[in-house]
């Protein structure tokens, strides 16, 4: 058992994110490559979830932490990007370069 000395609410908070958005995208990953989830669905979703932080912002009922996470959710989206083009054929990737 590990036993964590005493951390201060910011720290913890912060510290609680970030475990969550490494979980979730190791999980998103793990999903892409046992093939239960397309990279291109994975992506659909970041970018709903992206839209709908932006439209937040914009209607002022989120600062600029809804700001910071739009930046969070692109690397993650750009990773999975990168995942995808990687899985996709010569093709494909000709394609997508051109």
């Amino acid at each position: 058992m590990v036993i964590e000395p005493p951390f201060s609410e910011d720290i913890q908070l912060k510290a609680s994110g970030q475990a969550a958005l490494m979980l979730l995208e190791a999980l998103i990953i793990d999903l892409i490559e046992t093939g239960v989830l397309s990279p291109d669905r994975a992506i659909d979703s970041i970018q709903t979830v992206v839209e709908t932080k932006q439209q937040l912002v914009a209607d002022e009922k989120e600062d600029e932490v809804g700001r910071c996470a739009i930046g969070k959710l692109l690397v993650i989206e750009n990773s999975l990007r990168s995942i995808s083009y990687q899985s996709s054929s010569p093709l494909q990737r000709l394609k997508a370069d051109g």
